[in-house]
């Protein structure tokens, strides 16, 4: 499981790799400090949204004895965050000390007991305490370097490793599904248009867009703590919805509630995590639900923004997708989506 690591930048003394991933497509050039701890602190509920919907006996089911079951996996990530609050204190209370033959922590469940809820709490708690404490220490203190293999690394390349972590477990879990047979195609989706905007909602609506890794070229986010992180790169929205609560009587149309690519013809109510979208020679990983947010209560005729949210309404939430391979889309593009690792 462990991630790759290609050419280092040196700066001051300290070696700052950018961390690659041909697998799950994680580039560190790409992260923020800040999106990093947001996504160690996010852990837990982006693993539970990989597992959503998983079918019954399959939690310790082993595609093959290569490959870890997906139980396995989620435990596993909570004993990786384990290791990296534990080398991240070391970092801050024990500068410049060798941990190149430190152990991992131990794996949080009891093997053959690990059932879904225990592992996902404990990954809920390493994960929480985790992201805590890299929001606990002072700019300074960032610097720090910890001696790994003859090498120094900075708390800075620390917490997006612990970040790739998150993404490359969240990789393989798909993976695992797929392999296991719970597979989902969707066909016959097209583009019915496309949204960009300097911040902000509504998003105006673009006769065509140029998408790369970071998402719509042009596009912003008002609120960058929120918004903006690589898996946050597209936010992708059903037509069919928005005109189900527009014949409701609610003032939303396409673009209101900050999606980029508006898509018809698709189930909406079978997306989740982890599928794959396929728009034109652009394709994209769906990620998580976007959070609902109080500037989109303008779009409801109560202003109960909350019916946005994934966990209120199911199968109609906004979804947040990374961009595995760039394209230009325009409208009347065909779109399919189907499983993959």
């Amino acid at each position: 499981m462990a991630p790759s690591v290609s050419a280092a930048e040196t700066s001051a003394g300290l070696v700052t790799p950018r961390e690659t991933c041909d697998d799950c497509g994680f580039d560190s050039m790409r992260w923020s400090r800040q999106d990093a701890i947001r996504t160690v602190e996010k852990a837990e509920w982006l693993t539970a949204l990989a597992v959503e919907r998983l079918p019954d006996g399959v939690w310790l089911t082993r595609p093959d004895r290569s490959m870890p079951a997906i139980g396995e996996h989620v435990d596993h990530l909570a004993s990786v965050m384990a290791t990296w609050l534990m080398r991240a204190e070391l970092l801050v209370d024990a500068l410049g000390i060798d941990v190149a033959e430190s152990p991992e922590q131990p794996i949080i469940g009891d093997g053959a007991n690990l059932d879904r809820a225990n592992s996902l709490e404990a990954l809920r708690v390493m994960a929480s305490r985790h992201g805590a404490y890299l929001r606990s220490v002072d700019e300074a203190t960032w610097a720090n370097a910890i001696t790994v293999g003859g090498e120094s690394f900075s708390l800075d390349w620390g917490v997006r490793h612990s970040a790739h972590e998150v993404m490359h477990h969240l990789w393989a879990i798909a993976g695992v599904r797929q392999r296991l047979g719970d597979v989902l195609t969707l066909g016959g989706g097209t583009v019915a248009s496309l949204h960009a905007s300097g911040g902000g909602v509504p998003k105006p609506e673009i006769p065509s867009a140029e998408i790369d890794v970071g998402g719509v070229v042009g596009d912003a986010q008002a609120a960058r703590q929120y918004h903006g992180r690589p898996w946050q790169a597209l936010c992708l929205w059903s037509t069919e919805v928005v005109e189900a609560w527009a014949a409701e009587g609610h003032p939303i149309f396409p673009g209101a509630a900050g999606e980029n690519l508006s898509l018809s013809g698709l189930d909406w109510s079978q997306i989740r995590a982890g599928l794959i979208v396929q728009v034109g020679d652009m394709t994209a990983r769906v990620s998580a639900p976007a959070v609902p947010c109080t500037k989109n209560s303008r779009w409801f005729s109560d202003r109960d923004h909350r019916r946005l949210g994934h966990d209120v309404s199911p199968g109609r939430a906004r979804w947040y997708a990374s961009v595995l391979t760039p394209g230009r889309v325009e409208p009347g593009d065909p779109v399919s989506v189907h499983s993959g690792g």
